[in-house]
């Protein structure tokens, strides 16, 4: 891997390290309509990160060409990377249904797309763990390649180090906390 794949990775891992613990945060709040939509964001990054700690720049590339909402919509992004490198978690019909409605909360941040049809999306609490899952597979894969990622938000806050968490922490919200609540994956 070269350094500027390198620090593109670094990069975007620590953005959306703390998009995803944001995502959490408005979980718990119950900011439910507007946190599909930054999930879908995440999982979209994760997802497009770990495609280039594998070299896959032109995966990347093809689902851009899709355009659009759709070059954002997380079931298809997941299907390319099972079918195209045989990388990808296994989702029960549930899971899916879920990623679904993630998708269409990130859709409906338009006006005319929430009017266009007669389509509508759920999100509640107990789908955190499947974006919980979703992020931790593909995170857990970019891990495996990527050097120096011990210094991005959630490896930090996993490491325990009460000077670093106190240092990403906001306020009274501790982070590590945040992250590590009812979350069945990052430990």
């Amino acid at each position: 891997m070269d350094e500027k794949t390198l620090q593109k990775m670094l990069f975007s891992l620590y953005v959306v390290d703390f998009d995803y613990i944001a995502v959490r945060y408005l979980m718990a709040g119950g900011f439910f309509p507007r946190v599909g939509s930054l999930a879908n964001i995440v999982i979209d990054r994760y997802i497009k990160t770990f495609l280039w700690s594998q070299d896959r720049n032109d995966l990347v590339r093809q689902i851009i060409s899709w355009r659009g909402n759709e070059s954002h919509n997380i079931v298809r992004v997941i299907n390319i990377c099972k079918q195209e490198i045989n990388i990808g978690p296994e989702l029960s019909e549930q899971e899916i249904e879920v990623l679904r409605n993630i998708y269409k909360s990130y859709c409906f941040r338009y006006v005319d797309f929430m009017f266009a049809g007669k389509d509508h999306c759920e999100i509640y609490m107990k789908d955190m763990h499947t974006i919980d899952k979703i992020c931790y597979f593909f995170r857990k894969k970019i891990e495996e390649v990527t050097p120096r990622i011990e210094k991005t938000p959630i490896n930090l806050l996993l490491s325990g180090d009460s000077i670093m968490v106190k240092g990403l922490s906001c306020g009274n919200v501790n982070m590590r906390d945040l992250l590590l609540f009812d979350n069945l994956y990052f430990k």
